[in-house]
C-alpha cells in the first residue's frame, strides 16, 4: 500500500473576496534514470548494465513508434498515445498543420495502476498558516 503526504494551502478568490482550502499531493524529488535502472537491477536479479541496455532500447522503440502514430501499452502501468488539438478551418482547404495548436503525450493507467490508487492512504492534511503562522510558500490568488 502506498502512502501520499498532502499539503492544504489558503487561497483567495480575489474576485468574490474569499479563502478557500485547497490540498494537493506533496512531490518529494524526481527520481532519475540511474536510479530507476539501480532499483529495477536490484529487484531483478540482473546486472545494472542489462537493465540499462533494455531500458534505452525500449526507450528508444517506444520514442520511434509513438512518433509514428502508434499507442503504446506499458504492462500494467498503462498506455501512452499521442493526443494533439486544432484550431478549427471553415473549409476543407484551409485544414493544414498549422492549424496544430498543441502535441501531448498522454498516458492512460491500466486497471491495475488504478485499482492501486484506491489502496492509498493520505497523510497530512494540516493547512499552512492556519495559526497565523506564514506556511513555506504563500496562497495564490486565483481571479
Amino acid at each position: 500500500m502506498g502512502q501520499i503526504k498532502v499539503k492544504t494551502s489558503v487561497q483567495k478568490l480575489v474576485a468574490q473576496d474569499k479563502d478557500i482550502y485547497v490540498s494537493r499531493a506533496v512531490r518529494f524529488s524526481k527520481i532519475p534514470t540511474a536510479e530507476l535502472i539501480e532499483h529495477a537491477a536490484s529487484d531483478s536479479g540482473l546486472s545494472d548494465s542489462m537493465v540499462a541496455a533494455a531500458f534505452y532500447a525500449i526507450v528508444k522503440q517506444v520514442k520511434e513508434l509513438m512518433l509514428n502514430g502508434h499507442s503504446i501499452e506499458l504492462g500494467t502501468l498503462g498506455t501512452l498515445r499521442f493526443s494533439m488539438s486544432c484550431k478549427a478551418a471553415k473549409t476543407a482547404e484551409d485544414v493544414s498543420a498549422t492549424n496544430v495548436k498543441t502535441r501531448r503525450i498522454l498516458i492512460a493507467p491500466s486497471k491495475t495502476l488504478k485499482q492501486a490508487l484506491d489502496n492509498v492512504t493520505f497523510t497530512g492534511f494540516s493547512v499552512a498558516g492556519e495559526d497565523g503562522a506564514t506556511g513555506e510558500e504563500e496562497g495564490d490568488e486565483i481571479v
